[in-house]
């Protein structure tokens, strides 16, 4: 059974190789082994269930949250842990769909298969489940890492904000004219697209500079360029 798995892991991380470079595949051997060492230790120590064993229900939930949390934060490194992660990474570089919702459909296939072992309407209902709320997470945690922020800085010391963001937070700014309504006067607005997690340090980094500048922040759907995601 283990050189099967061994067999198809290998043919799958091949093709990555191609497809989406060696980095990938780099991270996803070390997140597969990592994976291997981790379950082993918590075999070994994990002894006693944190769970009641008559409610599979909160447990498979709660699994799938914890699994989920565990899995996002791997593929937003650009990595997996081997096996039907690949397949789905694959999927998501061709294809206008989440890394969740990919691997979703691979699991959905699979569990339906199981049909033919198993027999259990039961087993299927509840894999069904894990994998609607452990890529659902996968998903959040996804997002949340990649979300990106849109800054309107109005600034009289615009130029030196904007030095300050290229050189200490390497990220573009454009500078854009505008006409202040109230004061009839024009004014020049800097716009800056980054992470969120970058959001604090731009706020710091303004405030040193102008505690009286005027910001605005704003979500984004999606930036896609240097520097953020690539249009696919």
């Amino acid at each position: 059974m283990w050189f099967s798995i061994l067999v198809i892991n290998c043919i799958l991380l091949i093709i990555a190789w191609f497809i989406l470079g060696r980095g990938f595949v780099f991270k996803t051997l070390f997140g597969a082994f990592g994976l291997t060492f981790i379950i082993g230790i918590a075999e070994k120590y994990l002894t006693h269930s944190l769970l009641p064993s008559a409610d599979p229900l909160m447990a498979s939930i709660i699994g799938a949250i914890c699994c989920g949390a565990g899995l996002g934060l791997v593929y937003s490194m650009n990595s997996t842990t081997g096996g039907t992660d690949i397949v789905g990474a694959i999927i998501t570089k061709y294809r206008y769909i989440s890394m969740g919702r990919g691997l979703m459909y691979v699991d959905v296939v699979i569990i339906l298969s199981s049909w033919f072992l198993f027999q259990s309407l039961e087993k299927i209902i509840y894999g069904l489940i894990i994998i609607a709320v452990l890529y659902y997470v996968v998903d959040m945690v996804i997002s949340g890492a990649r979300q990106s922020v849109q800054f309107l800085i109005f600034s009289s010391k615009y130029e030196e904000i904007a030095s300050h963001i290229n050189a200490e937070l390497h990220r573009g700014c454009t500078v854009i004219d505008g006409t202040g309504w109230y004061s009839k006067q024009p004014q020049k607005v800097l716009v800056v697209l980054a992470r969120k997690t970058e959001s604090t340090p731009i706020f710091r980094l303004v405030k040193r500079i102008d505690k009286d500048a005027f910001i605005s922040q704003s979500n984004v759907v999606g930036v896609y360029g240097k520097g953020f995601d690539q249009i696919k």
